[in-house]
């Protein structure tokens, strides 16, 4: 059985998976509280997985994986998340996989394009841009992470790619125009999903393996400089 955690947001969620079957998730969009919530939420999981009949008897102790989503994000989200993995992996011998936001989100679009990219919101009128590509075993692998200026994206992308858009971030009419000049697809309005990250995160360990959950870092791409 598998853990998801992504707390790189607002949206705080959990899920319980048994390969790509999802057994219970829950999400919550509560900015600030992560850390009041993320525990509690693992607790309920339980709770309703042992209501499931064949599920009745299942505890922590019965996870095989714990997957847990990278970022980029939240500085203070990304530590709670992974600071709670951590912890758990350390006390129960676990592996963990971390997954880049980016591959949730491309992993979510159910799209098979080979130029594809994603955007994340970075505040401070950046974005985060990740240029992704197709790995043989079907996920998105990272092939490029930066910092780009809300008002260069068009021209950051080149013609004929595919954006991915998650939910809150809102692209100009005028970007749009340039997109649809440039041949550019969007793809908007994708939401994150722990149910989700646990599916891409299974794949990623059965073809690269789990990481060490003492060196295991936030992916960050600008340097930590303030809480949000």
């Amino acid at each position: 059985m598998i853990l998801a955690v992504e707390t790189s947001s607002d949206l705080c969620s959990v899920a319980l998976l048994q390969n790509d079957k999802t057994l219970v998730e829950y999400s919550h969009e509560l900015p600030l509280q992560h850390a009041a919530i993320l525990s509690p939420m693992v607790s309920r999981a339980f709770q309703f997985l042992n209501t499931i009949p064949g599920y009745s008897a299942m505890t922590l102790a019965d996870l095989k994986q714990v997957v847990v989503a990278l970022g980029p994000g939240s500085f203070t989200g990304l530590r709670i998340g992974l600071s709670y993995v951590q912890g758990l992996c350390f006390s129960l011998g676990l592996p963990v996989s971390g997954v880049s936001n980016a591959q949730l989100l491309a992993g979510q679009s159910g799209l098979t394009d080979a130029r594809l990219f994603t955007i994340i919101d970075a505040r401070r009128s950046e974005y985060y841009l990740t240029e992704l590509f197709r790995t043989a075993a079907g996920y998105y692998g990272v092939k490029e992470h930066r910092l780009v200026k809300t008002g260069d994206l068009a021209a950051e992308l080149p013609e004929s790619a595919v954006l991915i858009c998650p939910a809150g971030v809102q692209i100009s009419e005028k970007e749009k125009l340039v997109f649809e000049m440039r041949r550019i697809r969007l793809v908007e309005n994708i939401h994150y999903s722990a149910a989700a990250l646990g599916r891409i995160g299974r794949r990623i360990f059965e073809n690269e393996g789990g990481s060490d959950p003492a060196v295991i870092e936030p992916l960050y791409i600008r340097p930590f400089s303030g809480v949000y």
